[in-house]
């Protein structure tokens, strides 16, 4: 009798140990599984008709099908097309021979060829480039060989003149006969005055 209770404790305890090495078994995977899904969340995968989250790299759709930035065209840095300066408006001005000064001799003919050139030439350059507003001068530096002519035409001293005017004086005195000198060379300062001619600028009235 005590070896059928042996034998029987005997099945029994190793039929225990075959179930819970089962049961150990079994569990095992399910927290091993879960423990897991715990640590990694698994990707959420769009449906095909749902709309996708825009890429962060790639705002405002910047990208093509395949993900890849897509170029952004060149800036226009075009300027935009300045508006041409209209000329000035002629206003009518005389130009007169105000004083003139010699230095190492003389140039008996420059003032009579002076005034005719105010006159005519010099008034027409002032009143074509804008003219004077009120009155002005202009000082005209040049020398004169023996071949009687203005050479090295400079600017002096402008008051109340354009640069404009005051460049064309000088443009249009160069290289014109003034006569030939006592001496060579002869240095000539010549002052010039220029005054708005307001009566030429009235438009003139037809008759009845």
């Amino acid at each position: 009798m005590s070896r059928f209770g042996t034998w029987i404790g005997t099945a029994f305890g190793a039929g225990g140990c075959i179930a819970f090495s089962l049961v150990a078994f079994v569990a095992t995977p399910a927290q091993a599984e879960s423990t897991a899904d715990e640590e990694s969340p698994p990707p959420i995968v769009a449906d095909a008709g749902s709309e996708q989250a825009p890429d962060a790299s790639c705002p405002d759709g910047g990208c093509d099908d395949a993900g890849v930035a897509k170029a952004k065209p060149p800036a226009d840095d075009s300027e935009e097309p300045t508006e041409e300066k209209s000329p000035p408006e002629p206003r009518p001005t005389r130009v007169s021979l105000d004083s003139i000064a010699f230095k190492n001799g003389e140039v008996p003919r420059a003032q009579r060829a002076l005034e005719r050139l105010a006159a005519k030439e010099l008034s027409t350059c002032a009143t074509e480039n804008g003219g004077v507003a009120g009155q002005g001068t202009v000082e005209l530096k040049f020398l004169v060989r023996a071949r009687g002519r203005a050479e090295g035409v400079d600017l002096g001293r402008t008051r109340n003149v354009p640069p404009e005017v005051a460049k064309c004086l000088a443009f249009t005195l160069a290289r014109r006969p003034v006569g030939a000198p006592s001496d060579e060379p002869v240095f000539v300062t010549a002052r010039f005055k220029l005054v708005e001619d307001k009566a030429a600028a009235k438009p003139k009235r037809r008759g009845n």
